[in-house]
């Protein structure tokens, strides 16, 4: 699967493969109606060209997620594994 990073104005930054797995769904309900959270864990290829921000969003399958985490597997710059939210 490709994915895409995007920084705010999202301006394509790096296009990838990955594996993406949903980690969590839940809803909750508010004063302006029922929201959706999904939660996502992205697995790709350390790129040591490319700095991934927590800034940073991710496109995949045309839906935008924040990135709330991001872990350099073992620090062995091999693979990271990056957990993002859906933006509603």
């Amino acid at each position: 699967m490709n994915m895409v990073f995007l920084v705010n104005k999202y301006t394509e930054i790096l296009n990838t493969k990955a594996r993406v797995v949903n980690i969590d769904g839940s809803e909750s309900d508010n004063n302006q109606g029922i929201q959706n959270k999904i939660q996502i864990e992205v697995y790709m290829r350390f790129n040591p060209l490319v700095k991934i921000k927590d800034t940073y969003r991710i496109k995949f399958n045309n839906d935008y997620f924040n990135i709330t985490y991001i872990d350099n597997l073992d620090n062995s710059n091999k693979w990271l594994r990056i957990k993002g939210v859906k933006i509603e």
